[in-house]
């Protein structure tokens, strides 16, 4: 092999892993499962001589490339967007399998790597960041499920907080994400990357406060944006009872799999969206029964009916 292949190997990879950076956190990654998928089955069918299989297969693939524009298209204004100030091929250490600015959570601080050991610290870093990535790729494509005990932690704090929140009579919005990436929508707030707790969801929901507009954003575990704008239900959808925190928290059900969490300001009660559909008044406890079923907890042996709204299925 001629050092000019080794050179253009190498461009192409690292095109394709900052590509691949990009669309983390996107609905663009369950995209690409489906595409990956149809690859794969598309081989195997032409492996093993199944012609009909076959035959659909690329067909539904050459349609799939006509679509990518379209399907693909936030993701593209982001890549131009970025390419244009020159930050799309940057290094800034961070991997596929982590969010920026994790913190406690195995981050690196400002000051690392300063000194004496400056360079070494910044070559363990890269080394650090790239063990990261290869570590986190498979669990990116292919999603991951957190550990039971960071599950019910995160169930514990949110109803604690919607349930303190209720009682003051402060509005909240608060969506989970789960497979499908809210990435898009984290960049219209503020990010803060914080550790998620009671005290932080009530401070950053009371009104006064600069972040307590629009939805908090809870990815992984961590408080990752407050105030970020989440899209509006359909019109055919709307209710004459539903403010802005629930018409946000039914689009988000509608175009993603999050799990929103909604408290009324005027009348205090707690809701909830799923799969494009609105459990109206909750309570604290049936929050708790809601939360542990979507996110596959054991749920306690009497549990509390939740009233639902369908979404015209």
């Amino acid at each position: 092999m001629r050092p000019v292949d080794l050179v253009d190997i190498l461009i192409v990879a690292w095109v394709i892993y900052r590509l691949l950076i990009l669309l983390r956190g996107t609905r663009g990654v369950i995209l690409l499962r489906g595409f990956v998928f149809l690859l794969v089955a598309a081989a195997l069918s032409g492996w093993l001589r199944l012609r009909t299989v076959n035959w659909l297969l690329e067909r539904s693939l050459t349609a799939l490339l006509v679509a990518l524009p379209v399907v693909f298209y936030p993701e593209i204004r982001r890549a131009l967007e970025r390419l244009g100030r020159g930050d799309l091929f940057a290094w800034n250490g961070q991997g596929l399998g982590r969010s920026p600015g994790n913190g406690e959570d195995g981050g690196t601080s400002p000051g690392a790597g300063a000194g004496t050991g400056a360079s070494t610290g910044a070559g363990t870093g890269r080394a650090a960041a790239l063990g990261r990535s290869l570590h986190g790729l498979y669990r990116w494509l292919w999603g991951h499920s957190p550990p039971e005990a960071d599950r019910e932690r995160l169930i514990d704090v949110v109803v604690r907080a919607a349930g303190e929140l209720s009682r003051r009579g402060f509005g909240a919005l608060i969506a989970i994400e789960q497979e499908v990436g809210l990435g898009e929508h984290l960049e219209t707030g503020v990010r803060l990357e914080a550790r998620l707790s009671v005290e932080l969801l009530v401070n950053l929901f009371t009104p006064g406060t600069p972040l307590h507009d629009g939805a908090v954003i809870i990815r992984n575990g961590r408080v990752a944006a407050a105030a970020c704008f989440l899209p509006l239900a359909r019109p055919e959808r709307l209710e004459r009872k539903m403010g802005s925190r629930h018409r946000a928290a039914l689009g988000l059900a509608e175009e993603s799999d999050a799990l929103v969490i909604v408290v009324s300001e005027e009348t205090r009660r707690i809701s909830g969206a799923r799969d494009g559909l609105i459990y109206w008044d909750l309570g604290e406890e049936g929050l708790r029964h809601w939360l542990n079923e979507a996110l596959g907890v054991p749920l306690p042996e009497k549990e509390s009916p939740a009233r639902e709204m369908g979404a015209g299925r």
